[in-house]
């Protein structure tokens, strides 16, 4: 499981130092992590108790300061350095291989040691990163005299494709820069073995120092034994600044005599009888390669790395796909904003009269109003056995005749049906034939050939008028035991009717059933 380390996962362990420990690491999957470098990468954090300790400390930046300045390809590029919960870290890419001290076991473990060929242009390519090092300079040109005091197999990695970088620039230090202090008498740093003699002496150091390591790789790769490595580190100071360098020629007979000899220089105790430069050393050594007409191009140490690390490579190609999806499906879960579309102004529509509104109409002449077509209606079922006949105007009286006679007094109860009255002194008029009237009031219903469903239910105690005369004369009474009577027997149909279809319906259900069970 991965582990979150500020803006990185570290997905698993690769190495730990005496300072420092080693992650294989991606981008964390939260805001933070948005800005990093796509995995996967390399994560190196100075152990918790180291990071209490000044020295350390100071050892730790040192190598984040010169990895802002250090960029070539055989030196591994360290990206991003900084503090997160009280420890330091480094950021550097991924190099997909394995150290010099990995490829000497593998070799032993397969008995299959690596041709020289191979061996010198790992050697050139170290000088090549060593002599950019040695060769860089301040913003205003002055050489920085940077020395990694450090090279050693653990610290040189060879990637599967051939690719030789050098890392650990932790305790390298620019000699000749303002800030520079020297080492406290007493104090040696770098692995003993592969000191120069100036350095096991806390003396000066320049890039000749570099210089002389190098030769010391370069002796044990073609001989396959250690040079000064003795039974304490005292013995192995001693060793390194006294005892001299015996001949290649003596433990590997095959080794090519102006090989032996390019090897004695480098590994001179004096730093003036050395290269001058890396970059000498790197270009003598080519001279020599191509006069004994070897192969050295990187295919060369692909070709053997690819040899004896195949199933290694297999699963550390399986490591890496792992690490990418994981890193695709945390891209997959982050959170995408949602892109603001301009939203379309909505049409204004026109204001709607709701359906319960009043209206009030303006009245015509006659104090009636005038209601418009759209919103006359035709009352579906009226109250049954009331009817309100258009009024018609009555005749003049002759001379001669009384007053007309006024309206007799309504009983109590009773349901008085309005007559047409004449008005005093109307001219005649021809009668006109009875209409029923709708509640919407201006549509007239003919009783011949009205729709009954939506006309009033007629009333048979009231008197229908003759089409040849209109009914006259003052308000007609009618008593409410015949109105009661009237009503009830209209129920009494309807009840009948909905009986009579029930009954036609269930004796049809029946008929059905038998027919069917026949």
């Amino acid at each position: 499981m991965a582990l979150p380390y500020g803006k990185y996962l570290l997905d698993r362990k690769l190495a730990e130092g005496g300072m420092a420990e080693i992650f294989l690491a991606r981008p964390a999957p939260t805001p933070a992590g948005a800005g990093v470098r796509p995995g996967p990468f390399v994560v190196k954090r100075l152990f918790s108790h180291n990071s209490s300790e000044s020295e350390f400390v100071r050892m730790f930046k040192n190598e984040a300061r010169l990895a802002s300045r250090l960029k070539h390809p055989n030196i591994v590029d360290i990206f991003d350095q900084g503090e997160i919960d009280g420890s330091f870290f480094l950021a550097m890419e991924f190099i997909n291989g394995e150290d010099l001290r990995g490829i000497a076991q593998q070799s032993d473990a397969m008995n299959r040691r690596p041709p020289l060929a191979v061996v010198c242009r790992i050697i050139m390519d170290i000088l090549a990163g060593l002599h950019y090092a040695h060769s860089l300079a301040d913003e205003n040109g002055k050489p920085l005299g940077v020395v990694h005091r450090d090279v050693s197999p653990q610290n040189i990695l060879v990637t599967f494709d051939g690719v030789v970088k050098i890392i650990d620039f932790g305790i390298a230090k620019a000699t000749m820069a303002h800030e520079n202090e020297q080492t406290q008498a007493g104090m040696v740093k770098g692995k003993y073995a592969y000191m120069s003699p100036e350095q096991a002496r806390s003396a000066r150091l320049d890039g000749r120092s570099d210089v002389f390591s190098v030769g010391i790789l370069l002796w044990e790769l073609i001989t396959w034994r250690r040079l000064f490595k003795r039974g304490t580190d005292l013995a192995t100071m001693v060793a390194v600044a006294e005892e001299p360098v015996p001949s290649m020629l003596l433990l590997t007979p095959d080794c090519p005599q102006v090989l032996d000899d390019l090897v004695q220089k480098s590994l001179a105790k004096e730093a003036d009888q050395r290269y001058r430069s890396a970059r000498e050393f790197q270009e003598a050594l080519a001279d020599c390669l191509t006069k004994l007409g070897w192969d050295f191009g990187q295919k060369a140490v692909s070709a053997y790395m690819t040899e004896i690390f195949r199933e290694r490579i297999v699963q550390r190609e399986s490591e890496m796909r792992a690490v990418q999806n994981a890193a695709k499906r945390d891209s997959l879960r982050q959170a995408v904003p949602a892109v603001q579309l301009p939203q379309p102004v909505a049409a204004k529509t026109p204001a709607v009269t709701m359906p319960l509104q009043v209206i009030s109409l303006p009245p015509v002449q006659g104090g009636r109003p005038n209601i418009p077509a759209n919103l006359r209606t035709t009352m579906p079922f009226a109250p049954a056995g009331l009817q309100v006949p258009k009024p018609v105007p009555k005749p003049t009286p002759t001379a001669g005749t009384g007053s007309v006679s006024g309206p007799s007094p309504v009983q109590p109860g009773a349901v008085a049906v309005l007559g047409p009255r004449k008005p005093v002194d109307a001219p005649v008029v021809p009668q006109q034939p009875a209409t029923r009237r709708s509640p919407s009031g201006g549509i007239k219903l003919d009783p011949a050939v009205a729709n009954p469903s939506l006309a009033t239910l007629p009333n048979p105690t009231l008197p229908r008028a003759s089409s040849q005369e209109a009914p006259t004369g003052p308000v007609q009474l009618m008593a409410p035991e015949k109105v009661g009577l009237a009503q009830q027997a209209g129920r009494k149909r309807v009840i009948l009717a909905i009986a009579l279809g029930v009954s036609i319906g269930v004796l049809a259900v029946v008929l059905l059933q038998l027919m069917l069970s026949r």
